[in-house]
């Protein structure tokens, strides 16, 4: 494994246990995965964040799906993973976790748009929510790899939340981001309703200096 493709699934690694300790996946649930290049390193089916490994994630290669690297079977969701990579090509991290809250949001079938600045500069687009597809079908892929050619993030009706980033960071934060937008959202609703950025104001905030400074940090680990 080239040095490169090791930090980043160091960095990787982290970020699952991360997400564990947050409560967006539970044991051997949600699946990531970083590009080296023509292949992927996704996490093997059945193996849990909270105590990843490198021996945890398995190299598959990105057209053929054929695994080139590592024991065991990998995530059943490799499809919508690679799908992913082939939507844009700049994409190096997919994420795919079950938080609660996505998962409830999802039953609306409601996009979730922009109200809070860091929507704006980290995330940078609307989240639709996708109609249910089987996990692990061709179909889900093809759901996934459509909505990534105008969204950075998206939620599976009934299943959780797909992020995507030029780097693990990127991905985590839009991850978490997406739902802590979603639980103040259900706030928000408790105390009379949620008001959204007028376009203008979106298109202010996506050109600033801050809004440039604030999406910079999140892909400093590269």
């Amino acid at each position: 494994m080239k040095a490169n493709s090791r930090r980043m699934l160091n960095n990787l690694i982290s970020a699952g246990k991360k997400l564990a300790e947050k409560g967006v996946v539970v044991g051997p649930g949600g699946n990531l995965s970083i590009r080296a290049g023509e292949t992927i390193f996704i996490k093997k089916s059945g193996a849990c964040m909270e105590d990843g490994t490198a021996a945890s994630y398995i190299e598959v290669e990105l057209d053929s799906r054929k695994v080139v690297g590592g024991t065991g079977r990998p995530s059943c969701e490799t499809p919508m993973h690679t799908a992913c990579y082939k939507a844009r090509p700049e994409i190096k991290c997919v994420m795919h976790t079950h938080g609660p809250y996505s998962i409830a949001y999802s039953m609306q079938k409601k996009p979730l748009k922009f109200f809070f600045p860091d929507h704006v500069t980290v995330i940078g687009t609307e989240v639709p929510v996708i109609n249910f597809e089987y996990p692990s079908s061709e179909e889900l892929a093809g759901r996934a790899k459509a909505a990534l050619k105008k969204h950075n993030a998206f939620i599976l009706q009934n299943h959780g939340l797909v992020t995507v980033g030029e780097n693990v960071d990127e991905a985590y934060y839009r991850t978490l981001l997406v739902e802590m937008m979603i639980k103040t959202t259900f706030i928000a609703k408790a105390f009379g309703g949620i008001k959204l950025f007028k376009p203008g104001q979106v298109a202010e905030m996506d050109v600033s200096a801050e809004g440039a400074y604030r999406k910079e940090m999140v892909k400093k680990r590269r």
